[in-house]
């Protein structure tokens, strides 16, 4: 479950592996690597909605390189079902 910062969501690691169809390991790598643009805080990382949004729509931020066309479609696929479970209609 995201937590709630000053009108902003952000999401954990946990969180993005139970949404996601990669590894809480490559998570972090994205992460580190700045193909998902987040905030470490302690030893946790956390990423915005907006930013979250953006990866799964396949744009790039600083220095990330180009999501292959087969993974965009499985993300844009996830994003779906993200809408789906907010608007009540997934199975």
């Amino acid at each position: 479950m995201p937590i709630k910062v000053e009108e902003k969501k952000l999401y954990s690691v946990e969180d993005l592996d139970k949404i996601l169809p990669i590894t809480p390991f490559t998570i972090r790598a994205y992460f580190r690597k700045g193909r998902i643009k987040g905030y470490k805080i302690g030893k946790n990382w956390y990423v915005t909605k907006e930013n979250l949004d953006a990866f799964l729509n396949g744009e790039e931020t600083n220095n990330w390189r180009k999501i292959e066309k087969w993974n965009i479609k499985m993300l844009l696929v996830v994003k779906i079902i993200l809408s789906e479970r907010r608007e009540g209609t997934c199975l």
